[in-house]
């Protein structure tokens, strides 16, 4: 992949399948951000080892200051444990909201899956920060 564009909005970032060699060669092509492959959890989100990767891959390339995006096959039964993966700045779900969009309407589909994406970043943070712990 490059980084470098004709076009100076636009920029690239590699689907990387590899840890740590992915996150050295978007650094070394001056690549911002890598976008994390969800397609392996997707298809399994029941196998901890999926989720686990995808935590790992995103704490790895923050690490070494890329922005991380994630998606492919995200829907909103899937997409709250990779929506909780902090290091995560953006997700690439338009298929998921424009197929659901097609039985409730854009909106209503937009709204669905923030609420989703939003809820499981709050949970995350209230079991970060022990808010879920009982006193007593």
């Amino acid at each position: 992949f490059s980084s470098v564009s004709p076009w100076p909005a636009c920029t690239a970032s590699p689907w990387p399948a590899a840890w740590p060699a992915a996150s050295r060669s978007a650094r070394r092509c001056r690549g911002f951000a890598v976008e994390l492959h969800t397609g392996t959890y997707c298809h399994s989100p029941a196998n901890p080892r999926h989720l686990l990767a995808l935590r790992d891959a995103a704490a790895h390339a923050a690490g070494h200051g890329l922005a991380v995006h994630a998606g492919h096959g995200l829907t909103l039964e899937n997409v709250g444990p990779v929506a909780a993966i902090a290091e995560c700045e953006e997700l690439n779900i338009g298929h998921a909201i424009i197929a659901h969009a097609v039985f409730v309407g854009l909106p209503a589909a937009v709204r669905a899956m923030r609420i989703a994406m939003d809820m499981a970043r709050a949970h995350d943070a209230a079991v970060h920060s022990g808010a879920h712990r009982r006193h007593g």
